[in-house]
């Protein structure tokens, strides 16, 4: 199976995000795991 990369993962949250402080909260948990593991993270 192929998996998913962040960047990706990341555009689709903070696009569904609107005004959710949640969602908003997932947005910036995962720039910092793209920040930990590189700019090229994938999750497997």
């Amino acid at each position: 199976a192929k998996g998913w990369d962040l960047a990706a993962v990341r555009t689709i949250a903070a696009a569904a995000a609107g005004t959710s402080a949640d969602r908003k909260e997932l947005v910036a948990l995962i720039d910092r795991a793209i920040t930990l593991r590189g700019r090229t993270a994938r999750v497997p």
